[in-house]
């Protein structure tokens, strides 16, 4: 087996690695991205004072990192096969690795090979160590749960095979007095540790819980958390199998958790390529960390709880802000809290907050697009969703932006967005599935669309009457300014052709007025000379007439 430590120096790759890491900063939460393995990632582990970081790959190597600025300390041949799990011992000055060969490999601080122990008959997948660092616990694809004497390099306990299922996890109790094995049938083993180390130990007690293999214990010692293979993060009770507390997942299997050192928060890896981290005592999600380019296979905790190492497939270790996406969490907190109580504009505010000390988070800029929607500014909400869907386009909320284009009149755009809203997880949109109404959008789109049509064809064909009608149709549908504006067109090409007939109705009754008054006045003066025509021929032939008598005058008085 070939061992080789080597402890590289800074050179010109380290110019490459920056400019790496401003980009990765930009486009994602991780504190830093740490390349330098060949092979997928398998596990990470950090050690207790928090200052080292160590990793191991397919290729059978490990490297071993400065966890403050990322730097390379050292990397060295393990095994010949993957490496498949490393811890630290308690005091810091051991690396203690596991391999898909089935040995358990004890190594210096700085990489220098100890000792090895033929410890399983196929891969190590779990290592835990006793609080104070004088057991280790295995547990392997074999089925086999073991305990070594870490002092004396021997085997202190193990139990019979009594299953084929692989072991996942293991994890000694708060109390120090049991381990606890978390196998891939859904079994949790709760096996006691005897005072005296023999290797036949006292039997297990078995605990079952379908689909969730990976599990620890809580610090309180009475509660645990399994992991599950579709995705879901599961609390309940130790000592009744009950009380169980579901946080659903995004539908993937978890391949990896760990929890905080004061067990308040719990961080998650799988196969949709997401770093979660939970709010333990709530069972809530409080981010959604993306940046790995294949499944997670590995996440750890600092031993202060401020910062996460997630290892993947991509072959590449990240450290996660624990500390930093907490302040931002408040911020996106009281947002979700203003909104169920109806205070949207309030809520938008917040909202906004947590973007600007996120600005790539996706689940911020996806509440954030939908409180826009909501208040009706829709312009914002497709900038801050179109946002979001160049982070990741399966993960963007295309109800709403396709509701937003709808409004703005962008349909093609809304079209498109409706098509890819079909085929995105059902927790989006607020975790509500819509695809329902999704579909329901897509008619409406299409009827829109026929009517609108419509409505143009009538405004051109000087059929307005019809258009209004067309374009209230569309109004129905989808209430758009172009909808609107076309059926007011309408409402006023139909006003001026009233006008205009009533106009024409007027001239009509004018002419015909004048023409009756006319006729009338000339009846009239026709008469009237007929008249002075005959009066004056009456005159005329008449025989002259004598004059009357003249009566006779008095005398004058005497």
């Amino acid at each position: 087996m070939l061992r080789k430590t080597a402890f590289p120096t800074r050179n010109a790759g380290g110019i490459i690695l920056a400019l790496m890491l401003s980009h990765s900063l930009s486009a994602s939460q991780e504190t830093a991205t740490w390349t330098g393995h060949g092979m997928p990632v398998l596990c990470v582990a950090c050690s207790p004072d928090g200052g080292r970081v160590v990793s191991g790959d397919a290729g059978g190597e490990m490297r071993l990192w400065e966890a403050a600025t990322g730097r390379q300390i050292g990397s060295w041949r393990a095994h010949d096969g993957p490496v498949t799990a490393a811890v630290f011992a308690p005091d810091g000055k051991r690396i203690y690795s596991g391999g898909d060969d089935g040995t358990i490999i004890v190594w210096g601080a700085e990489g220098k090979h100890i000792q090895d122990w033929s410890a399983h008959s196929a891969a190590v997948v779990a290592l835990a160590f006793s609080a104070d660092g004088r057991l280790l616990a295995s547990g392997g694809r074999d089925a086999q749960r073991k305990i070594w004497n870490v002092a004396q390099g021997g085997l202190a306990a193990q139990w019979k095979k009594r299953e084929e299922a692989s072991v996942l996890t293991a994890a000694f109790s708060a109390d120090g007095k049991s381990v606890l094995f978390g196998s891939d049938d859904g079994t949790l083993r709760v096996c006691g540790l005897s005072k005296k180390e023999t290797e036949s130990a006292p039997p297990c007690d078995v605990l079952k819980f379908e689909g969730c293999g990976r599990t620890l214990p809580f610090p309180d010692g009475g509660r645990v958390v399994s992991a599950c293979a579709n995705g879901d993060i599961v609390r309940w009770d130790l000592g009744t199998g009950k009380d169980r507390v579901t946080a659903k997942g995004g539908g993937a299997r978890v391949n990896s958790i760990a929890l905080s050192p004061d067990g308040r928060l719990l961080v998650s890896g799988g196969e949709d390529e997401i770093v979660r981290l939970w709010d333990a005592g709530a069972m809530k999600p409080v981010a959604n960390w993306r940046g790995h380019r294949g499944p997670v296979t590995a996440v750890a905790f600092s031993p202060d709880g401020r910062t996460t190492f997630s290892a993947g497939e991509d072959r590449v270790v990240k450290s996660w802000d624990v500390a930093g996406e907490l302040a931002c969490a408040e911020k996106f907190a009281a947002g979700r809290s203003l909104l169920e109580a109806g205070s949207q504009a309030l809520a938008r505010r917040s909202f906004e907050e947590a973007v600007a000390c996120r600005p790539a988070n996706i689940d911020y800029q996806n509440w954030l697009g939908s409180a826009c929607h909501d208040l009706g500014e829709h312009a914002k909400a497709v900038e801050t969703l179109k946002k979001a869907e160049l982070q990741s386009r399966r993960d963007v909320w295309n109800y709403y932006l396709a509701r937003s284009y709808m409004a703005l009149g962008r349909f093609q755009e809304a079209k498109a967005a409706l098509s890819e809203g079909l085929n995105e997880s059902p927790l989006n949109n607020r975790g509500i599935d819509r695809r329902g109404e999704i579909r329901g959008l897509m008619d409406k789109v299409e009827a829109y669309q026929t009517h609108l049509g419509a409505a143009n064809a009538g405004m051109t064909e000087g059929r307005f009457a019809d258009a209004r009608a067309a374009a209230e149709s569309a109004l129905a549908q989808v209430e758009t300014e172009q909808a609107k504006t076309l059926r007011d067109d309408a409402i006023r090409k139909l006003a001026a052709e009233a006008r205009g007939l009533r106009n024409r109705w007027l001239v009509i009754l004018v002419v015909l007025v004048a023409a009756a008054g006319g006729g009338w006045a000339w009846e009239t003066r026709r008469r009237r000379a007929a008249k002075a025509l005959a009066d004056e021929l009456e005159r005329s032939s008449a025989p002259p007439q004598a004059a009357p008598p003249q009566a006779a005058t008095p005398p004058p008085p005497k």
